[in-house]
This record gives structure tokens, sequence and C-alpha cells, in this order.
């Protein structure tokens, strides 16, 4: 079994004149899905990291208010401490 038999069916006689032509626009459309798919998912990896960050701020400055509570001996029912119970 060749594999240009597998991977090319029709010859380029048999195609006709515009056998190159359709190949390179086919390799265009190919290109241009990668690039696609590529841009996708830089996007969906911006948005997750955006809403991690935002997660890990909120949880940073649930914890500062409550530390900082602590050390200035604000009574924990005048502190933030809605996450955690201590």
């Amino acid at each position: 079994m060749n594999i240009d038999e597998k991977l090319f069916k029709v010859s380029v006689d048999r195609y006709g004149d515009n056998y190159q032509a359709h190949y390179l626009e086919i390799y265009k459309l190919y290109v241009e899905m990668a690039d696609r798919i590529s841009s996708r998912r830089h996007n969906t990896n911006s948005f997750f990291l955006t809403i991690n960050s935002a997660v890990i701020a909120v949880l940073g400055y649930v914890q500062f208010g409550v530390y900082l509570g602590a050390k200035l001996g604000v009574d924990s029912s005048q502190t933030n401490d809605f996450l955690f119970d201590y």
C-alpha cells in the first residue's frame, strides 16, 4: 500500500488544471482554522486567569481584614470574617 494513494486519491492528471490552486486554498483554510483555535484557547485562558486572580484577591482581602482586626484589637464581630470561622 502506497501512502500517496491514500492521501491523494485523485491524480493531478485526472483532477484538472486547478489542482495546485485548490490544494493551496485547502492549506490556507487549515492555517486559518489553526490560528482561530489558538486564539480561542488564549481567550479562554485569559478569562480563567482573571477569575482565579479575582478569587485570590477577595480571599486575600478578607484574610487581611481579619488579621488587621486582630492586631488592632477589634472584636471579631466587627471584622469582615464572613468566610472563615476561627
